[in-house]
Order: C-alpha cells, then sequence, then structure tokens
C-alpha cells in the first residue's frame, strides 16, 4: 500500500476484490460466486474490461494477511487499473480503519472505488455516507461475534467443548459431522475421549518432567529423535511441551472461555511490542469479566503427577527464566561466523550467545550443524562497548565512518 510519487500511464480497467471470512464459507457457501456476478455486472455498467479478478478466502485479519487485496491495490498503483470494484462493503471490509485505508490508497493513487450496492459521491456528504455505512458494517460483524461466542457458551453451559477442531494432545473431541454420521451417539457431541496412543506419551512426558529427568528443550528432543510427529505433524518444540504440562485438562479439567480475542482486526499499525514485526492477527488475551466455563473430561495423568509437575514447573521458573521484557544491548544484532543469527541460551546467572541453527539441531533434532562454540554474554557485550568507546576518543575515525 506505498504511493509512488512517478507518474505512471493509468488503464481505464477495474479489478473485481471479493471475499469470504471463514474456511467454510470458501469451501461450502456460494457467496464468492455471487458476489464475482454482481462485481462483473457492474463493470459492464461502468463500460470498464475487467483488468483482474482477485479473491481472499477465509481470511478475517490483517490487510497484510489479504493477498488478494494487496494485489488488487498493487494493481490499482501501477497503474494496471483505475477502478476497485466490490460486491458491498461488508466484504470490502468490516473493520472501519482498514475500510479508510484502502480507500485512501485508492484515492492517492488516482483510482476510484465502487461497490455494486451503492454510490458514494467524491464530496463531504459522500465521505460521510461511506463513513456511516462502515460504521454498520463493523457494527453489524460485532453483533455476529457476540451471537456466537453466546452460542459457544451455551454450549459449554451444558456440557460441550465448542472448540472441538484442535483438541489436546492425546484427546479427540466428538463434532457434529461424526455423529450426523453414526461414529458417535449424540450425546457424545463436544464431549472428549481418549486417544491411548498418544496419552502414553503425555504420561511419559509428565513423568519425567516430575522426576527431573529433562526440561522442554530435551523432551522436545527426545520425541524428535524417537520419531514421534507433534500435533500437527511435524517436530516437537520446547514450547509444545511447555504448553502440554501446564494444561490442566490432563488431570480431566479443560474449560471454555480462558482467553478471548482481542475486538475487531489487527490495524495497519499494530506490532508486536517485541520483534515490532506487523500482527496478522488479534492476538489471544486473558478474558475480563466473565469467568471460563469448566467442563470435564477423563484424566490422562492423576493429580499427584500434575501437582508434582506444577510445583517443578514453579520452581524452574523462578529460578532460570529471566524477564521476557528484557532487551540486551546486542539483542537481534550478532551474527554467527556460519551466516545465521545468534541467539541468547543460557540460565539467568550464565548467559551466551549461540547460533540459532545450531541450537535448534541440538535441541529438535539432537545433531550439531555448527562448530563455533558459544560465546559469554558479558565478555562479548563489553568488548563492543570497549570498541565504542576508543571509536569515540577518536573522533577522526567517526568522521571517516560516516
Amino acid at each position: 500500500m506505498t504511493n509512488s510519487l512517478i507518474p505512471v500511464h493509468r488503464t481505464p480497467g477495474a479489478v473485481i476484490y471479493t471475499r469470504v471470512s471463514t474456511g467454510e464459507q470458501d469451501k461450502n457457501g456460494t457467496s464468492p460466486e455471487t458476489q464475482l456476478e454482481a462485481c462483473r455486472a457492474k463493470a459492464i455498467t461502468l463500460g470498464v474490461p475487467i483488468a483482474a479478478e482477485y479473491h481472499d478466502g477465509g481470511v478475517s485479519g490483517s490487510l497484510l494477511a489479504r493477498a488478494g487485496m494487496q494485489a488488487a491495490l498493487a494493481d490499482i498503483q501501477t497503474g494496471r487499473a483505475d477502478t476497485l470494484i466490490c460486491a458491498n462493503i461488508s466484504r470490502y471490509s468490516r473493520d472501519v480503519e482498514h475500510q479508510q485505508a484502502i480507500k485512501k490508497a485508492v484515492k492517492s493513487a488516482g483510482g476510484r472505488l465502487v461497490f455494486c450496492d451503492m454510490d458514494f459521491d467524491d464530496t463531504p456528504e459522500g465521505d460521510l455516507a461511506f463513513g456511516i455505512m462502515g460504521g454498520f458494517a463493523q457494527y453489524e460483524k460485532a453483533l455476529i461475534k457476540d451471537r456466537t461466542m453466546r452460542g459457544k457458551r451455551k454450549r459449554a453451559e451444558e456440557g460441550q467443548q465448542p472448540q472441538r477442531n484442535t483438541p489436546a494432545y492425546g484427546y479427540l473431541i466428538i463434532t457434529n459431522a461424526q455423529v450426523e454420521c453414526g461414529l458417535y451417539p449424540a450425546e457424545m457431541r463436544g464431549r472428549y475421549i481418549i486417544v491411548e496412543e498418544k496419552a502414553e506419551i503425555v504420561r511419559d512426558l509428565f513423568t519425567r518432567y516430575a522426576a527431573g529427568l529433562g526440561g522442554f528443550a530435551p523432551l522436545a528432543q527426545l520425541l524428535n529423535t524417537r520419531r514421534i510427529p507433534a500435533a500437527q505433524g511435524g517436530l516437537w518444540h520446547p514450547i509444545c511441551v511447555a504448553i502440554i504440562l501446564r494444561n490442566p485438562v490432563y488431570k480431566g479439567q479443560p474449560a471454555y472461555g480462558r482467553t478471548s480475542r482481542t475486538l475487531g482486526e489487527a490495524g495497519p499499525n499494530d506490532r508486536n511490542q517485541f520483534t515490532g514485526t506487523p500482527l496478522l492477527r488479534p492476538r489471544a488475551i486473558q478474558k475480563a469479566g466473565e469467568l471460563p466455563v469448566l467442563l470435564t473430561a477423563p484424566p490422562i495423568v492423576s493429580d499427584e503427577l500434575w501437582n508434582a509437575v506444577q510445583v517443578r514447573l514453579a520452581k524452574n521458573q523462578k529460578v532460570l527464566v529471566g524477564n521476557p521484557r528484557q532487551a540486551r544491548m546486542l539483542t537481534g544484532r550478532v551474527e554467527c561466523p556460519c551466516g545465521h543469527r545468534a541467539t541468547i541460551v543460557g540460565s539467568r546467572s550464565s548467559k551466551a550467545y549461540q547460533c540459532f541453527a545450531e541450537r535448534q539441531g541440538r535441541f529438535l533434532r539432537g545433531i550439531s550443524v555448527c562448530q563455533n562454540a558459544t560465546y559469554a554474554l558479558p565478555r562479548t557485550e563489553q568488548s563492543v562497548i570497549t570498541s565504542l568507546l576508543d571509536a569515540a576518543a577518536r573522533p577522526e575515525a567517526l568522521a571517516a565512518a560516516a
């Protein structure tokens, strides 16, 4: 969505944009076809040829996550077309901030924005109408979300787990499709059942951690060495082990509503507080004002084993983990001689820089991929400070570098 100051030859043509917000709509619904038909008819009415057609299926998040819209804007900005056609303002975007950002990008490039169901004049009155209808679209989205969440909470209060697509590792949550196919009775809808093969892996993780036989990374490495696929396939990562060991579902106490998505979509200026990278999705945050609904599940580990693991987790958190918000002087600026970036390793009292490829190789696969040694953090930082002080003492060196 960057604007070019270089004049471009603009072709009088249209790019059509269609969107649905869920993968299920995109797969089974008729909405994309209906939108496309209406947009093509609008292009004929306007008397402009269609330069391209773009679709975002199952996308509801940051503008950066909407590849179709980004491509449509690129065509407007490079002069391939001068008109962006959408079926209606809800398919264009249901976020007021996004609506204005897209409109500004199109207008700045000398293009125009057209909807199939209504017209907005390029006047103060037209801008006001656009803002009002955009606000209604955002309001409608909030209503849909509210109704959906209320329905899910009602099912949870009836004992069903509404979130069924990604059950905790070692469990299966009975879905509507499985009930309708006759695989399970209706009263099992939304209930947990144990997948014994995976449950044995969970019990082994809890037992080993409680006995002090390994932390997150060594346990992940052990599973990868045994060629046991993770929940979504592929390799185990230390965070996957940490999530399992902290999840109360394994002692038979799942819940619904522990976290909630932030309202609205990730805005163009929303960034990760640590890395500064743009957010593609709203982050999960602790839900306030409404207690989670406690459910039941067949336990995989005993209460005694669960409690033993939680005690060790709390102890290790206090002893080994530093402040995640603390940024070191050279964070993100150290590179290994092999070309990979270096990351900080070690406990709170003894930290060092190590090749990231080596760390990943050792922790995830148990193999060494880089022969370079680790570099003690205090000594590395002190050497940089010394070099900076030496340079500051020689102004001519700084002038030459500038």
